[in-house]
Formats: structure tokens, sequence, C-alpha cells
């Protein structure tokens, strides 16, 4: 408990919004390239991101509402909600295009312009998670 009370009042923005996005970016790019394969490959590689996603953020809510009650819920809230309400879109987003693509729907300069836009939205969820949910979950803990 003591090392998450340390890692949360010595947050450095800069290098957790770096960290976020290089996140944000594999993620993507993982999902961008699932479209090059046939249909089924891609639907399975697609569920297989998003399911490992909701494992990872899961065990951590699951872990902090354990070791703080309340006070981990709320730290659950403040950290990973603000970011995940923009990133969730943008990975429904490049799910749907990928499949589009490997459907044969969407061509590949469409495909790539998708891929560079969502790219470049995902900033705006590792700025995000640098800045406004360090600062939310400082405040939880001075609760």
């Amino acid at each position: 408990k003591e090392d998450l009370i340390y890692s949360i009042n010595n947050i450095n923005p800069i290098k957790t919004v770096a960290s976020s996005w290089v996140s944000v970016f594999f993620t993507i790019a993982v999902l961008w390239v699932s479209g090059f394969f046939k249909k089924i490959v891609s639907v399975v590689l697609c569920t297989a991101v998003i399911t490992f996603k909701g494992v990872v953020t899961g065990y951590t809510v699951g872990m902090l509402n354990i070791c703080y009650k309340i006070k981990g819920l709320l730290l659950a809230v403040s950290g990973i909600l603000p970011q995940y309400v923009i990133l969730l879109p943008l990975i429904f987003f490049a799910v749907l295009s990928a499949y589009s693509f490997c459907s044969k729907n969407i061509s590949l300069k469409t495909y790539f312009v998708i891929f560079v836009c969502t790219v470049i939205l995902g900033i705006i969820p590792a700025v995000t998670d640098g800045y406004l949910s360090g600062c939310l979950m400082k405040a939880v803990f001075t609760l």
C-alpha cells in the first residue's frame, strides 16, 4: 500500500503521458494490423485485444477495491474512468474499421487515414491519464 501512495505522490505527468500514449498506440496498431487478416482471424484478434484490456482493467479495479475499500473504488473511478471515456470509443472505432477493411468495405487509403486519425486522437486519453487522472488520484488520497 505504501508503494502505491509513494507512486501517486511522485507521478511524473510527462512520463505518464508518454507511457500511456505508447500503450494506446500499441493497442490501435494491433487492431489495425488485424484488418489485414481474413474475417475470422480479425474478429478473434480484435476480441482478444478488447478482452485483455478488460481483464487487466477489471483486475486493477478489483485489487484497488479489495485493498482500499471505498477509497479504492474512488481511486479506480478517478484514475481509470477519465481516460476510458475517450479511449473506449477510439478502440471500438478501430475495431469497426478493421472489420470493414477485412470485409473489403473501405479502401486501403481510407483505412490508413482512419488509423492515423485514431492514433492522433489517442493523444487525448494519454494526456488525460497523465494530468487529470494523476490530480484526481492525489485528491482522493488526501480525503
